[in-house]
């Protein structure tokens, strides 16, 4: 297996299109490091560790793009050239094949990595990030690629084409990144509940002034309006995202966001007490949010309320519960039910001879 590991790296490393590919990236790269300096130098605010999340980010969704491509066809260009062929009558096994090819596949896409490591160090440098945010998020961006690649190898043995191995792995992803975002949002807006609540709140309220035969004159109608706080019954709408939020937990996206140590501002160096100071804190709080319940249990009090009253990011996400090994939990399964696949497809049609004695 490690022989085919090796052949498999010295194929994917010396393809044509990953010099373009990794200046480009380079490019890019420096771009949003150069972009996030000087906004940064301008406005005098600490923005190193939102620059750290943000090449994070940057890194998986490149990953999103790139994997399926270099992965997608690995076993189907092998089949349509004969080379499975001559590696199937080899004593190799088939699974060592299709986890040859996986490995390879993930060990290829960690280049990404490497290029943006100069970058990320200087994010975490700049940023003062602590050890355990970047150790934590790199290790759930590793594990996030290893599925990238296990899904593209898998389709790739599972299908005879490289271009529809590659069309799947693509809407896969796509599923799983863009499609959660979609059936969240779309399900939030649809999954309601309506309720009676209590309300305490400003009503106005105009007093009149009547004739002696109990007729209001208009022309003698006083108007007195004013507000006064009172307690009312209403019927109210909300929106149940606490029942629409587990569609997020397998967003490779959500995932290495929730995995991450959460880090919020303690009011120095610029940032608000509570509030988080990097993007993978501030998704991971939109995530845990949601599992609240939106439906009051108490009096709605909106007679007192005011803006310093408003819980802060830090307090709305106490108490609620982690979901990334969740996610990646159910990658996991997913990623070996296709290798499986994968194998059961690539396994060789002619039998192993019998071991019947000859006279």
């Amino acid at each position: 297996m490690r022989a085919l590991i090796g052949l498999e790296m010295h194929q994917r490393l010396h393809a044509r299109g990953w010099v373009p590919l990794l200046v480009i990236w380079l490019i890019a790269l420096a771009g949003i490091t150069g972009g996030a300096w000087l906004i940064a130098w301008a406005t005098g605010q600490a923005e190193g560790e939102w620059l750290f999340s943000l090449l994070v980010y940057a890194t998986l969704f490149l990953a999103t793009v790139l994997v399926p491509a270099l992965a997608g066809g690995s076993v189907s260009e092998d089949r349509a050239s004969g080379v499975l062929a001559l590696v199937q009558a080899s004593p190799v096994r088939p699974a060592a094949i299709i986890w040859a090819k996986a490995v390879a596949a993930w060990l290829a896409s960690l280049v990404l990595v490497l290029t943006a490591a100069p970058f990320l160090v200087f994010a975490a440098w700049y940023g003062h990030v602590h050890w355990l945010i970047i150790t934590v998020s790199l290790v759930a961006l590793l594990v996030e690629l290893a599925f990238f690649a296990a899904v593209s190898v898998a389709f790739s043995g599972i299908v005879t084409r490289g271009a529809t191995a590659t069309a799947l792995s693509y809407l896969l992803i796509g599923v799983l990144t863009v499609g959660t975002a979609i059936a969240y949002g779309a399900g939030s807006s649809m999954v309601t509940s309506t309720r009676s609540v209590q309300v305490n709140r400003y009503v106005a309220e105009q007093s009149t002034s009547a004739d002696q035969s109990g007729q209001a004159d208009a022309s003698d109608q006083a108007d007195q309006s004013g507000t006064r706080c009172r307690m009312v019954t209403e019927e109210r709408t909300y929106q149940r995202t606490d029942l629409v939020w587990p569609v997020l937990a397998a967003n490779p996206f959500v995932i290495v966001a929730d995995a991450t140590p959460a880090r919020f501002g303690r009011g120095g160096s610029g940032t608000a007490e509570g509030y988080p100071t990097n993007l993978l804190t501030a998704i991971k709080v939109d995530l845990r949010a949601a599992q609240h319940s939106p439906i009051p249990t108490d009096t709605v009090d909106e007679c007192t309320w005011s803006t310093t009253a408003q819980d802060t990011p830090e307090q709305r996400m106490a108490g609620t519960q982690p979901v990334w090994f969740w996610g990646m939990a159910g990658q996991a399964v997913l990623a070996l039910l296709l290798l499986g696949w994968a194998t059961h497809r690539v396994r060789t049609p002619y039998r192993r001879p019998s071991k019947e004695r000859l006279d």
